[in-house]
């Protein structure tokens, strides 16, 4: 999703905590990746974090242009 390279600690904590929807296919040739999300999850937090349906590049890039619209206008450098 970022584009280089980053580490498990992180995919596995960047959703609000929960793993990112992409950990199974970044991770499943290095070690058993499922085995590791059933043992360190409930199902209830593997649904909300690599179920449902995925998102295009583009569909993730419109909504966080949209969230940024509804943002107020910062200054460069602001600190708000």
């Amino acid at each position: 999703m970022l584009g280089g390279t980053v580490t498990f600690n992180y995919c596995r904590r960047m959703a609000d905590g929960l793993p990112c929807r992409n950990i199974v296919g970044c991770w499943q040739e290095e070690f058993d990746i499922i085995e590791f999300l059933e043992a360190n999850y409930t199902g209830d937090e593997l649904a909300r974090s690599v179920g449902g349906e995925r998102k295009s590049r583009q569909a993730r890039m419109r909504e966080a242009i949209d969230r940024a619209k509804e943002q107020p206008d910062q200054p460069p450098g602001s600190d708000a």
